[in-house]
């Protein structure tokens, strides 16, 4: 139950996004492209810095309290 009430912040989930992160860059990299100035990667460091959410921390926050 509490990890299908967190599955609503998957897509802000700071390991989620931070996997994404990486493969923004690396594939900016594999097109020749600075990583520093691609869309897609100024985008995701955006979403990290304004919504992630470290999903596993809430879940064990939740867990402590209850036990």
């Amino acid at each position: 139950q509490i990890k299908d009430a967190f599955s609503t912040y998957q897509s802000v989930d700071t390991e989620i996004l931070g996997n994404e992160l990486k493969q923004a860059i690396r594939q900016a990299g594999d097109l020749g492209v600075d990583p520093e100035t691609a869309s897609k990667v100024k985008g995701i460091r955006e979403k990290i810095a304004t919504y992630s959410v470290d999903v596993n921390s809430l879940e064990n926050q939740v867990y402590s309290a209850l036990y």
